[in-house]
């Protein structure tokens, strides 16, 4: 049978995201990481285009507000038509509609100064008036409930589509605006007109309608009230009316307040820094006797809070209120799912920070708008950055990455030093497949005087580095040796056998502008292939087709145990079978060096010899030999 043999040569954000904000030590604020333009400019302006849940959305926003003493500095108006869908309001704006539309103050000053009551059918001047003077900052739109689960027929010509076309007139009326996009609440699960029989199942419907609408139409942020409906339904203080008054809308109570808070969290939180968990508004004087009527009470109230926190850390996923700290305790500083890094602490991004070493990605817009982050240190676990991550930040500097990440779209600055820095103590696999540019890269790891060590790295040595360390490649290969050769100027994604030169010093490698490409450039020669990994690899080795190095003699012999290969390492692999005993040259600027295992760094042999110390390639069952360092009767072979 033809043997491969493998010897290892080992050791050898103003935009404003996704965030927390200290308000005590226990309670943070969040946004739905959404990029949320022109959020913290002053006499904001926000337009809501809708209908009746319009109105359940924001219905106890005007209480939530002047409870946390936010009552002016921006205005909220409501533009209202019952029923309506996209090609509702298209047709109101060119007036053609059949029902009357209402335009009205529903919180903070009348900045916007746009013209308030009721338009008659047919006339769409009010509205049209108020696109065209209002100057707003943000501008959101929602799909009426029916048509809610149907995202295919909303960019149609039926009564359900007409969503392109109500988009391209807010563009051009108000170009600087931010659109947003409510994920409304669903029926409830008694409710006649629930195809799905259930509000879960149905606003997981609305939820991936909403998905595709942000990925299709370049929707800027999202709302997701229907969401901290269902966490909340989710909760005991549910019962069969689902906080639903008429298996349509909300109640009064519970129903719109956790609405009203979600609204809060998502805009008024990270605008004014102020966590809608601790709001004092309450109201003990409805009647619950009503269908889904509760009271907001300190109790239910904290509820409901929660369930709006949840709906802004995961806008798709309903999450349980009960296991609310869980959610918030990976850290004092960061806020995770998993290791998806998506939200901080707002008051401890300052100056130079370090992203932990667990973080695997980071969400979209996460440090959007954070004006006291100067530079960042990204881990090696790091896989994905998403859009808008660290978009305007203002004083940012410099990111230094260890990784080579997928980067989203805007998520570093433009002007911002992207570096290369790998801490080989800190690596983890790195993926070339990533395309990015770094003005500079550096990669550290000591190597003792006198030791050799493989190495294979993702961009090239400069000259500083060749004074301190010579990189010898694959040369020559024949009949129980190898040689490698020392090359002037070592090049990215290649593997090389490094050592200290005589005087060198142990210092970072460095190099200049790097683009990091996919391609590896392994050496092949006389049957022998030097193969380099970016790659954490675990090699079986039972099937006795593998060879490493005996400290005890300078030869190779078969082992049995499982070998690891480290990232930016290399290993030699045989294409033929080889003699074991294997000799290793060195041809350097002071001629040709025989080089012994002992020599090549963290070299794990694991081979086995008889009690005379010679090396035994075919060890026989119940023979008595030593492996690592001990006597021992093999069992088996």
């Amino acid at each position: 049978m033809k043997k491969f043999l493998i010897i290892y040569l080992l050791t050898l954000l103003p935009f404003v995201g996704l965030r927390a904000t200290s308000i005590t030590d226990s309670v943070y604020v969040y946004d739905a990481g959404n990029p949320i333009h022109n959020l913290k400019k002053d006499n904001l302006r926000i337009l809501d285009i809708g209908n009746s849940y319009t109105v359940d959305a924001t219905d106890y926003l005007p209480k939530i507000c002047k409870a946390a003493g936010v009552e002016k500095g921006f205005s909220l108006y409501l533009a209202v038509r019952g029923s309506s869908t996209f090609k509702s309001w298209v047709d109101i704006y060119y007036d053609r509609d059949v029902t009357e539309n209402i335009i009205r103050l529903c919180a903070g000053d009348n900045i916007a100064d746009v013209a308030t009551g009721t338009a008659e059918a047919g006339d769409g001047s009010l509205f049209r008036d108020a696109l065209k003077n209002g100057k707003w900052d943000l501008i959101l739109i929602h799909q009426r409930s029916l048509y809610a689960t149907n995202f295919d027929s909303w960019g149609g010509s039926t009564n359900a589509g007409y969503l392109k076309e109500l988009i391209q007139i807010i563009r051009e009326t108000n170009p600087q605006a931010t659109i947003g996009f409510y994920i409304i609440h669903s029926y409830n699960s008694n409710y006649v007109s629930n195809t799905e029989k259930s509000s879960l199942e149905r606003w997981k419907k609305i939820a991936t309608a909403t998905k595709q609408l942000c990925v299709n139409y370049g929707i800027d942020f999202v709302i997701p009230y229907g969401t901290a409906v269902e966490n909340l339904r989710a909760t005991s203080l549910c019962d069969t009316n689902e906080f639903s008054t008429d298996g349509i809308h909300l109640a009064n109570g519970l129903g719109d307040y956790v609405a009203a808070c979600c609204y809060w969290q998502t805009v008024f939180a990270p605008r004014t820094g102020i966590s809608i968990l601790g709001n004092t508004y309450r109201t003990s004087h409805l009647n619950e006797t009503v269908a889904g009527v509760k009271n907001i009470t300190d109790e239910t109230a904290l509820v409901a809070q929660k369930a709006a926190v949840l709906s802004t850390i995961n806008k798709y996923q309903v999450l349980d209120v009960d296991s609310f700290d869980h959610y918030l305790s990976r850290s004092a500083e960061y806020v995770y799912q998993g290791n998806n890094l998506i939200g901080y602490n707002y008051n401890s991004p300052v100056g130079d920070i370090s992203i932990p070493d667990s973080t695997s990605a980071i969400s979209r817009g996460v440090f959007n708008g954070c004006e006291r982050i100067t530079s960042v240190k990204l881990p090696g676990k790091l896989r994905y950055i998403g859009n808008y991550a660290f978009n305007n930040c203002s004083v940012l500097t410099d990111v230094y990455f260890q990784s080579n990440p997928a980067i989203g779209s805007s998520a570093i600055p433009p002007g911002v030093n992207c570096h290369l820095a790998i801490t080989d103590s800190d690596a983890a696999d790195f993926n070339t497949a990533n395309s990015n540019t770094y003005a500079d890269a550096s990669y550290v790891r000591t190597i003792s005087e006198g030791k050799y060590g493989t190495i294979m790295l993702p961009f090239a040595p400069d000259a500083a580095s060749l004074k301190n360390y010579a990189f010898y490649t694959l040369k020559e290969a024949g009949d129980g040796y190898i040689k490698f050769e020392e090359v002037a100027t070592p090049v990215a994604n290649t593997p090389y056998l490094y050592a200290l030169r005589e005087g060198g010093k142990n210092v970072a490698i460095t190099g200049g502008e790097t683009t990091i490409v996919a391609e590896i450039n392994n050496y092949s020669v006389g049957g022998w292939e030097f193969v380099g990994s970016f790659t954490k690899q675990t090699i079986d080795c039972t099937d006795g087709n593998y060879y490493a190095y005996s400290a005890a003699r300078n030869e190779i012999n078969r082992i049995t145990k499982t070998l690891t290969v480290s990232p930016f390492r290399a290993y030699l692999k045989s294409t033929a079978a080889q003699n074991s005993n294997l000799r290793v040259f060195i041809s350097g600027t002071t001629g040709v060096t025989e080089i012994s295992p002992d020599d090549i760094e963290g070299f794990d042999g694991g081979a086995v010899y008889d009690l005379y110390g010679r090396p035994v390639n075919e060890p026989a069952k119940g023979g008595v030999y030593i492996i690592d360092g001990k006597k021992v009767v093999l069992q088996s072979k």
